[in-house]
């Protein structure tokens, strides 16, 4: 196994525990009557759920395209701050940093003439 799909295969690992995390605080704020939390944390699990078919794609070439799910399930997660919430969003960011690890590095250089 390359380097790439062993980071592949950490970032995978990664959103599906974020998205069983998140399904539990989901279930629970249901039975709760939480409807509100409910309905802000619903995108966050669509967006898991978008990161979790690019990373399973094996022969996905472009599998660091999860990184933009998985930013923005970052995004929702802290602006929801609930400490419920706290390990998902804590595997969301692993996630996040195992996609975006070893990206191509864009050179400030200037093109030959």
């Amino acid at each position: 196994m390359s380097a790439e799909q062993s980071q592949r295969m950490v970032a995978l690992k990664y959103t599906e525990e974020a998205l069983h995390l998140a399904t539990a605080v989901r279930d629970e704020w249901i039975r709760q009557g939480h409807t509100r939390l409910v309905v802000e944390l619903e995108p966050a699990m669509a967006d898991l759920t978008k990161a979790l078919t690019i990373l399973r794609d094996d022969h996905g070439a472009r599998w660091r395209a999860a990184g933009q799910p998985l930013e923005y399930v970052h995004q929702t997660l802290y602006r929801m701050s609930r400490p419920e919430l706290a390990k998902t969003l804590q595997h969301t960011v692993l996630a996040n940093d195992e996609v975006s690890k070893h990206r191509p590095t864009i050179s400030g250089g200037s093109a030959p003439t």
